[in-house]
């Protein structure tokens, strides 16, 4: 009974969302996964760590917990910062400047950590933030500068460098995306598997119920595929002597032709720089409850569309002008009252 048209559209968009629900989980636990160090520090918190730790470490890309607090015993403003400017988009010239950050040389015994520290920050001896290499620009405008006036100093410096950063923001971000994500995959993968073998309790099967049983009308529709020699096929829509029928990626537009009461080309000028460069047309397809469909195809076909569902359904007001458009938004019943008379008039 599900093995014709209607049953493929079901299989085949449970398919697609079952596919597309996976690769929605597994987005944030490969990040998570491939993230798992910044993950571990952002819920153990800062480390403290003491000062023999800090002396002894080589290589920051190495060490487990690279989210610390670390204590010296004097801070040294480098002369080097870090210089934020904004600048006139049309232009190029620099609007304004402002310092964001300022590198430190904290002194721990007789080495010296580099810290990236926030500017209401930079006098203090204790920072927290994350361990960093020590990055071209500061070797050259700090380390090798410094060595350049006393070669001794350059063996004084620690071979890692400290950002004083929000380390836990990234995360808080992470999870204000990536929860929401895990839960919507979850949820959609549920209802597929719970609705795998049992086609009637699809939306696309529920949609068919307002005709009567869903097992029945998509015996009907399919009765028609088979057998309406006059059927079109175009622009991804099928068109039947009763049905519309317009797969999506994840179901199926399906309007009983019964049920139709307006239908019109839509224009749309695409500009670049407010010069047209070309035009896109489609078929708006609204039905008495309501429901609007539109469909986006070259001109030639939006054309044969909208002609042959005029012949299949002579009643349906064809053409779109303002007042239909304001009749059809606040004067709805009037305009399927219309539609109906029509109808009544076509019949009789």
């Amino acid at each position: 009974m599900w093995q014709g048209f209607i049953g493929k559209q079901i299989r085949r968009s449970d398919r697609t969302i079952l596919v597309t629900n996976i690769g929605l989980v597994l987005v944030p636990l490969t990040i998570g996964f491939l993230t798992t160090r910044y993950w571990h520090n952002f819920a153990a918190g800062p480390l403290l760590l003491n000062r023999q730790a800090a002396l002894s470490i080589q290589d920051p890309n190495q060490e487990q917990r690279n989210f610390v607090t670390i204590k010296g015993d004097r801070s040294l403003d480098t002369g080097v910062e870090q210089l934020t400017q904004r600048k006139n988009r049309y232009t190029g010239a620099v609007t304004s400047e402002t310092t964001s950050a300022k590198y430190i040389a904290l002194l721990l015994d007789r080495k010296i950590l580099i810290v990236k520290s926030r500017v209401k920050s930079a006098q203090n001896t204790e920072f927290t933030g994350s361990l960093q290499p020590i990055s071209t620009s500061v070797q050259q405008k700090i380390i090798d500068a410094a060595a350049s006036r006393n070669p001794q100093l350059r063996q004084a410096f620690l071979p890692y460098m400290l950002q004083e950063e929000d380390y836990r923001t990234p995360g808080y971000v992470g999870l204000a995306l990536g929860l929401p994500l895990l839960a919507l995959g979850g949820w959609n993968i549920t209802k597929v598997l719970q609705r795998w073998n049992k086609p009637a309790h699809h939306p696309i099967a529920k949609a068919l119920a307002a005709a009567g049983a869903p097992e029945v009308v998509a015996a009907r529709i399919e009765q028609e595929l088979q057998s309406d020699a006059t059927k079109l096929d175009i622009a991804r829509t099928v068109l039947t002597r009763s049905w519309l029928l317009r797969p999506t990626p994840f179901g199926m537009d399906t309007l009983a032709l019964e049920n139709l009461a307006w239908v019109y080309k839509k224009v749309v000028t695409r500009r670049s720089y407010g010069i047209p460069v070309g035009k896109t047309f489609s078929a708006v397809i609204c039905d008495r409850n309501g429901q609007e469909i539109n469909i986006v195809a070259k001109e030639n076909q939006v054309d044969q569309l909208l002609t042959s569902i005029a012949e299949r359904a002579p009643w349906v007001i064809s053409g779109f002008n303002e007042d239909l458009h304001q009749c059809w938004l606040r004067e709805r019943s009037q305009f399927v009252e219309a539609v109906d008379q029509r109808r009544r008039q076509t019949q009789g």
